[in-house]
This record gives structure tokens, sequence and C-alpha cells, in this order.
């Protein structure tokens, strides 16, 4: 069923990402999932989720890097992905299938990330992912980040 969901958010992303071509953060709304997400130059897609009329509520990051394009060696596997704002190290654990790393807000803890994650981002200067055990991080583009991500999880919470 998420998948399904998933596929219909990469279209309106799509949508965005062919309006604006820059790598900037862009926000949006489908089939009342709110949606703040950004393509960077080379390809990899963030974004983070919130699906407050599903019950439960849900919120979930999804990063897209081309070093998880075979799905072969890396589906179902557990991999951590890293956040670097401003050199504040935030750490997330995530499953990788088709070729993205997903990651679920399950429990309070993971909020909390979630929430200082999306803080850092709105004021980051300087910032960059990464999948430590694929020894892979890309620097990930700030501007719009402040009005895509403001606000976007708290209907979820």
């Amino acid at each position: 069923m998420m998948r399904i969901l998933l596929a219909g958010f990469f279209a309106m992303l799509a949508t965005l990402a062919q309006a604006n071509s820059d790598a900037t953060w862009h926000r949006g709304v489908d089939r009342g999932v709110l949606i703040g997400a950004v393509t960077t130059d080379v390809g990899t897609f963030l974004g983070f989720f919130c699906a407050p009329s599903r019950e439960p509520k849900l919120s979930f990051l999804l990063l897209r890097p081309a070093i998880l394009t075979n799905p072969i060696h890396y589906d179902e596997k557990v991999m951590d992905m890293r956040f670097v704002i401003d050199g504040e190290r935030f750490d997330l654990p995530g499953k990788a299938e088709d070729g993205e790393l997903y990651i679920e807000n399950k429990d309070y803890n993971l909020t909390l990330q979630f929430e200082r994650i999306i803080a850092a981002l709105i004021d980051a200067d300087n910032v960059s992912v990464a999948i430590p055990v694929k020894h892979w991080s890309e620097k990930i583009p700030v501007d719009g980040a402040s009005e895509a991500l403001d606000g976007l999880l708290a209907p979820c919470l």
C-alpha cells in the first residue's frame, strides 16, 4: 500500500522538479499527504512526508540515491542514514528497499530526531547526507528548505 502511495508522490514531485529544475527544496500536497523534498543536481531525492489523515498518523523520510539502484544487493537491508548539518551529526535507522532508504517515524525517539533534523535544516548553511555502510555521502542544497519544511510534520505529531 505504501509503495502505491509513493508512486503518486513521485509523479507529483517529478512535475515539481521539471517546473523548477534547480536543486531547491519544494513543498507540495498529494492526496492529503504533505511533502517537503529536494532533488540534487546529480539526481538524489530526499523527502519528508506527513500523512495526517492516515490512522495512525504517519510521517517518514525517504532517500533515493543512485548508489542503491541495484535492488538485488540492497533490498530488505537495514542501513543507517546520517545527516551532518552545520557540523552536527544525526543518525537514523533505515531500511533499503527498491533503491530507496526508508525511515518511518515509529516512536517518540524518532519523532524527536525528525523534529531536530528539520529544525536544523531550516537554519542550515551546510548539509550532507550519508549512508556510512556504503561509504557514500552527498551535499544537500539548503535553498528553500525553510519554506518547504517549516511546520511540515506538525499535523503528524
